[in-house]
């Protein structure tokens, strides 16, 4: 294991607002945030944007341990991301759609979050919430205790 992967959302059941971003722990580093913006939340424009989430209190939330290929893959989405500028986020590619790519990038599991053609955090909290009911997660409530999943 090289690092861990987080995904987080802040879903409301009653509504689509909310917002969807990953967290890179790597092994001896510091843990970042990655997550894409549409509202200009500190003025520095839209897109991708690092350490935003930091301390966010997530609603929906799944853990990988992941190797130092599949952190390169990330990587390689999130280098992705921060090229397009304030384009790194659209109606049509919000947070949650940016989340799920980074997400199957590096751990290969496909997490939905669209639903006929829009990508919404609550989609994708959903799917995360019914991915953590099918197996358990590599790791739990935060601790860096392995646990064995149950495939």
């Amino acid at each position: 294991m090289d690092a861990i992967l987080k995904i987080h959302c802040i879903a409301e059941q009653s509504s689509l607002a909310g917002h969807s971003w990953i967290e890179y722990c790597p092994a001896g580093g510091n843990n970042r945030t990655f997550g894409t913006w549409g509202n200009d939340p500190v003025g520095k424009g839209n897109g991708l944007l690092e350490g935003l989430e930091l301390g966010y209190p997530p609603t929906h939330s799944r853990t990988a341990a992941i190797d130092a290929n599949q952190a390169a893959r990330l990587l390689d989405v999130i280098a992705r991301y921060a090229a397009l500028g304030n384009a790194g986020w659209t109606i049509a590619s919000p947070c949650s759609a940016f989340a799920a790519e980074a997400w199957e990038a590096a751990t290969g599991e496909r997490l939905a979050h669209r639903v006929a053609g829009i990508s919404t955090p609550k989609t994708l909290a959903a799917s995360i919430a019914a991915a953590n009911q099918q197996q358990i997660p590599a790791y739990r409530n935060g601790q860096d205790t392995e646990v064995q999943s149950e495939k």
